[in-house]
């Protein structure tokens, strides 16, 4: 938990829909801002979450958010505001999640990797998980896999096919493992902190590989990839724009500063928005 409260909390993740920007706000909670002017983001709700917001989701109209020792919670988006409609206690810290149909899933610190059901009426259910090595940063899914992050120990290559998670396989990187961003359903970008980001081939499970590195980026902790772009948030080092066309050759196509720690970033037409920590939501182009 050290290397979160080392830069502070504040803004720590984003995610961009249409015409809002959501922020999971460590101090503050679920917050929501209008971007209708993209350079001038307008906050119109904010409401605290039990626990620290570190991380988000979109479903629809709702917005699932891991809310560190107070689980996993869902919000309402309507004019009025947000609303909470649900919530499960996971076992460990819900540090992030991700969503496919009817299935969270949550990236629970020591207690690994969580499957969560979304029921009829909003009723949630802990439908099983699959244990962690390390501390369980954050996950991703596409189709069938799930990759989660796992600090020193790397990543894992889950099926979530059906509906027991299964581990496939792992693969160490090499230092520390903050972030994934599935590219499709068999490779995966990894932040590696110091050591910037890596691609990960999973195409045959039983011998994943990793087939490109990039350094010299800041201390990535995590990415969003709309296309062939990937926008990777780099602490101290602002938030990098990856061309990965070529997945075997990405190449930084710019820099954007920023003023204080990025922790993630979200792309909307041609702004960029980015948790920046203390300094809140800030907005590059």
């Amino acid at each position: 938990m050290d290397k979160l409260a080392a830069n502070g909390l504040g803004a720590l993740a984003v995610r961009a829909s249409g015409s809002v920007v959501y922020v999971a706000d460590g101090v503050k909670g679920l917050q929501r801002y209008d971007i209708s002017v993209a350079t001038t983001p307008v906050k119109t709700a904010e409401v605290a979450t039990a626990g620290t917001a570190r991380g988000l989701a979109l479903l629809e109209d709702f917005i699932i958010v891991a809310d560190d020792d107070s689980g996993v919670r869902i919000f309402q988006n309507s004019r009025s505001g947000l609303g909470e409609v649900a919530s499960l206690t996971v076992s460990g810290q819900a540090m992030g999640v991700a969503v496919s149909g009817a299935r969270i899933y949550a990236a629970a610190g020591s207690g690994g990797v969580r499957v969560i059901q979304i029921n009829d009426g909003l009723v949630l259910s802990d439908i099983g998980g699959v244990p962690t090595k390390d501390f369980c940063w954050g996950c991703d899914v596409s189709g069938g896999r799930l990759y989660s992050a796992n600090d020193g120990s790397g990543v894992d290559i889950i099926d979530v096919t059906s509906s027991s998670p299964r581990l496939l396989n792992s693969i160490r990187i090499g230092g520390e493992v903050f972030g994934v961003a599935a590219i499709n359903e068999d490779m995966c970008l990894v932040c590696n902190g110091r050591a910037g980001i890596c691609v990960v081939d999973a195409h045959d499970s039983r011998n994943p590989t990793i087939v490109s590195r990039l350094a010299s980026l800041g201390e990535t902790r995590n990415a969003r990839i709309h296309g062939d772009k990937g926008y990777v948030a780099a602490g101290f080092g602002g938030v990098a724009v990856v061309d990965l066309s070529d997945l075997r050759f990405p190449t930084v196509l710019k820099v954007i500063p920023n003023r204080n720690f990025a922790w993630e970033a979200d792309s909307c037409g041609a702004y960029v928005y980015i948790a920046d920590g203390s300094s809140g939501l800030i907005v590059g182009e």
